[in-house]
């Protein structure tokens, strides 16, 4: 069986997340959740589970970095098309322990956000920009966490701000 490999069309995803003076973080992270899930063939069944939260929390509510990266999964759960699992970190997003999955999320989020960071080529002032949103983003959704939450950090939001807290 042949594989198929997609190509984002890197200028139209560009232009999606940079309109004029506004950024849509949201959309960065979606399309690199989308294409980092697609590229590592993250079996679909663990992709649901995390974006269902069946295992436990994964996302603070009301959160806009939550909410790209649980729409991310969901969306790659519904279309995406495992053919050869890469990461490793797959088996942790399958874990019962809210650390262990939290911090796989967090590893694929930062790793998905740095390389569609790499690959739309911005400039200075366009990364500036997109970290100045998701710094706001970030902030925002960290308000909402709750000791229900099963960990001290948001694991989106810290893979997304590329943040070790």
């Amino acid at each position: 069986m042949q594989q198929l490999v997609v190509q984002p069309d890197l200028a139209k995803m560009k232009l999606l997340i940079f309109d004029g003076n506004y950024v849509y973080a949201d959309r960065f992270i979606y399309f690199a959740l989308m294409q980092g899930l697609a590229k590592d063939g993250i079996p679909v069944a663990i992709a649901n589970s995390v974006a269902t939260e069946a295992l436990g929390p994964n996302f603070v509510d009301k959160c806009e970095i939550c909410n790209a990266t649980r729409k991310g999964f969901s969306d790659y759960a519904l279309h995406g098309m495992a053919y050869s699992t890469k990461s490793n970190l797959y088996k942790d997003l399958g874990s019962k322990k809210d650390g262990k999955r939290h911090e796989a999320i967090k590893q694929l989020t930062d790793t998905y956000t740095t390389a569609l960071l790499t690959q739309l080529q911005l400039s200075t002032a366009e990364q500036q920009m997109l970290q100045n949103k998701l710094a706001g983003m970030r902030k925002k959704g960290m308000s909402g966490m709750n000791d229900k939450f099963g960990s001290k950090f948001c694991p989106s939001c810290d893979g997304a701000t590329h943040t070790n807290d």
